[in-house]
């Protein structure tokens, strides 16, 4: 699983937001999904995430999350759940 949090506008990192006792398996899962993205950016320029649940792929993101892949760190990167996620390479 990834972080996440479900919330009508996009919420910032705070130290101690998750739960400790699953934090290293979430964290393993960010791990992967980063280097994925990151080799993708690389590759294309960009990468788009909508983070939902299954059957909920209809809906509207609630908003739009711009990131510069320099941005992205395992230990601070979770999912504000139905908001539109851009990666790109340019910093932010």
């Amino acid at each position: 699983g990834f972080p996440h949090v479900i919330a009508e506008e996009p919420i910032e990192y705070w130290d101690g937001m998750f739960d400790a006792q699953d934090r290293e398996a979430d964290l393993k899962s960010v791990e992967s999904l980063l280097a994925l993205v990151r080799e993708h950016v690389r590759a294309t320029g960009e990468v788009q995430l909508y983070p939902v649940w299954d059957g909920e792929e209809g809906k509207p993101p609630k908003g739009v999350i711009n990131l510069g892949v320099g941005a992205l760190n395992r230990e601070r990167f979770f999912f504000n759940e139905q908001f539109f996620y851009r990666v790109t390479a340019a910093p932010e």
